[in-house]
């Protein structure tokens, strides 16, 4: 219905789609479909259906491209159901819980590595960090993560290495492949 009143406004009426994040095949669907009928943009819900948040299918894939045990890992929604207070957790073979908080912002927005103060948080992953959020969360002893960095992710190794986490390496020459694995893993696509 928006589609259809939006190309009869003649660009007046601007709108966004707001595709499912669940199934990547139906969210690539439905932006080109609102490409193709007068979106202005993307909306990405910070919550899907659920209770999952944006940053739990990333890090469970980031984790599974690792090959850690499934039981070091989850999202972080209490088993009760009530809001969670960090992003993701990790668990050392000690029991100890690894808080984490993801943050997929763009440079810009240091007050968002203020989160990892407040919530006590023991890992950092970000879209781009500067060099100033680097040198802070170096001196807080908070292991960091950049992702829009040329194969970023791999730094994730040194937090689970650091916690004593099992996991496998992984090559240049096998990112893709680790990748393509975990995905289908976290998402249950090929």
């Amino acid at each position: 219905w928006l589609g259809a009143k939006s190309e009869e406004s003649g660009g007046r009426l601007r709108w966004v789609v707001v595709p499912p994040v669940l199934s990547m095949e139906k969210a690539a669907e439905e932006v080109e479909w609102g490409l193709a009928h007068g979106a202005c943009g993307v909306f990405k819900r910070g919550v899907e259906a659920g209770g999952r948040s944006a940053s739990d299918p990333l890090m469970e894939t980031i984790c599974r491209a690792f090959r850690a045990p499934e039981q070091r890992f989850t999202r972080s929604i209490e088993s009760d159901g009530s809001l969670r207070e960090v992003d993701f957790n990790l668990f050392a073979p000690d029991g100890e819980r690894v808080k984490c908080e993801v943050k997929l912002m763009g440079k810009g927005n240091p007050e968002s590595a203020d989160a990892v103060v407040a919530r006590g948080s023991q890992v950092f992953v970000a879209s781009t960090l500067s060099d100033l959020n680097k040198r802070q969360l170096d001196e807080r002893g908070v292991h960091w993560t950049e992702l829009q960095r040329e194969h970023g992710f791999l730094r994730f190794a040194e937090t689970l290495r650091a916690y004593d986490i099992p996991f496998d390496n992984i090559a240049p020459e096998d990112i893709e492949q680790r990748i393509n694995e975990a995905l289908e893993a976290t998402f249950g696509v090929e």
